[in-house]
């Protein structure tokens, strides 16, 4: 059952290798996946990956195989954010911001990226100066490296050293958690090759523990 809360869990797609063994059934049809995870787990991220190559009839069955609270963040590379302007209707009502991902230092914030602000809100998942300073829509997303100067609503794993012992992975919700953006729900995404889905139950259950 999903519970009210004000981090939620997630990852980064809704395919694993792993998950086939011991989160989906093996009769699960693989178009039933999403459904199947959206009755658990209350958002997540679509990589680029996954969904710039994607036809419109596929992007439109996504939107009909959830149902709210569920929620679409979008992960798109910083040179690839006009194509935002593809998505179908259908899908972008369920879409909860946009995840912008880019390996260069973010040193101020573009025209196009305050433009796409007044539509979506931003996390820019990247390395950020210090002294940007970040107009309402648009926060960086944490990563443990960032600098503590800034508020979050995003915070993405990439590393699975992290979420290897449950007091690690305890120490690094609460210093996410210390974060927060006036009041808002936080989401936590975990993004790397051989997630297990008990890494994701393990931090639900933290997050359900933390006080309120």
């Amino acid at each position: 059952m999903l519970m009210d809360s004000r981090l939620e869990i997630g990852s980064a797609g809704w395919q694993y290798p792993s998950w086939s063994e011991n989160f989906y059934d093996e009769e699960l049809p693989p178009e039933w996946r999403l459904t199947f995870y959206s009755n658990e787990f209350r958002f997540c991220v679509i990589p680029w990956s996954d969904w710039g190559s994607a036809s419109q009839e596929t992007l439109e069955q996504w939107a009909d195989d959830i149902e709210p609270p569920f929620r679409f963040f979008l992960q798109i590379p910083m040179e690839q954010v006009a194509q935002i302007s593809k998505l179908p209707d259908v899908l972008q009502q369920h879409v909860e911001g946009l995840v912008i991902s880019s390996n260069h230092k973010l040193t101020h914030i573009p025209d196009n990226l305050q433009s796409l602000a007044q539509q979506y809100s931003l996390h820019l998942d990247m390395p950020v100066d210090t002294t940007v300073a970040f107009p309402q829509n648009i926060l960086p997303c944490w990563r443990n490296t960032q600098p503590d100067n800034h508020d979050y609503q995003i915070a993405i794993i990439h590393d699975p050293k992290v979420a290897t012992h449950l007091r690690d992975l305890r120490a690094q919700i609460e210093t996410f958690l210390a974060r927060q953006p006036h009041n808002a729900t936080q989401y936590l995404v975990f993004d790397y090759i051989g997630l297990s889905i008990e890494t994701m139950r393990n931090a639900m259950t933290i997050a359900s523990m933390l006080p309120g």
